[in-house]
């Protein structure tokens, strides 16, 4: 029996001049440029956004807030990075406002402790006090 070979083609073959092909045409205001880069990565986004914020009502609503910036801020984009890891580092940052806006993340989104009061989160095996 031969094995299957280890290396796996991706699903979905990433173009970047297409992308910035794409990212043109929203330059220019022609809207379907928006919605091809919305249909390949729409999905993708949203599972990002899932993963980091754990709330799937949230995660929709920082995909769509995604594509609404790079249609608002399409001329910030500077060509240095593909327009994918643009849309995703958009997410990032669309996904951390969203924990900063929740009561328990404050303080990790500031860069403190678990509870935002200042103090430093503890390693894995730290002794809290009161604890056996």
């Amino acid at each position: 029996m031969l094995m299957a070979s280890a290396r796996r083609e991706p699903e979905e073959h990433v173009d970047a001049d297409e992308d910035r092909g794409f990212l043109l045409m929203v330059r220019r205001g022609e809207p379907e440029g928006a919605t091809e880069l919305f249909r390949k990565y729409s999905v993708a986004v949203f599972r990002y956004a899932d993963r980091m914020l754990g709330n799937r009502s949230e995660a929709e609503e920082v995909a769509q807030e995604v594509f609404l910036k790079m249609i608002a801020r399409v001329e910030q984009y500077d060509g240095r990075a593909s327009v994918a890891s643009w849309l995703f580092a958009i997410a990032a940052n669309a996904s951390r406002d969203g924990c900063a806006a929740r009561p328990a993340f404050r303080g990790l989104a500031r860069g403190r402790g678990r509870g935002g009061d200042g103090r430093p989160a503890r390693g894995r095996g730290a002794r809290r006090s009161g604890a056996p």
